[in-house]
């Protein structure tokens, strides 16, 4: 393994897409989603990134002022709820 060459290829993608890791705002929201969209279409190759780009989603999902609303309407329908 070229550990060189590896962190070299991350700092590229982190830096062209920072938002796969964390999402600050609604635009990197929408990139976020754009790119899963593209990424599923190939989930066995694209799974390791799929993953990664999943929990910075959920997470802007669970804290956004955008989605306070939703989430505590969720929450008010407590465990018994099933979909």
């Amino acid at each position: 393994m070229n550990i060189a060459k590896l962190k070299e290829q991350a700092k590229s993608l982190f830096s062209s897409a920072d938002f796969i890791t964390h999402i600050h705002n609604e635009k990197d929201y929408e990139s976020a989603l754009e790119l899963m969209d593209e990424l599923i279409e190939d989930y066995d190759e694209q799974k390791p990134l799929i993953e990664v780009l999943f929990l910075s989603i959920e997470r802007w999902e669970d804290e956004s002022e955008e989605f306070s609303e939703f989430n505590a309407k969720i929450e008010s329908l407590g465990s018994g709820f099933l979909f």
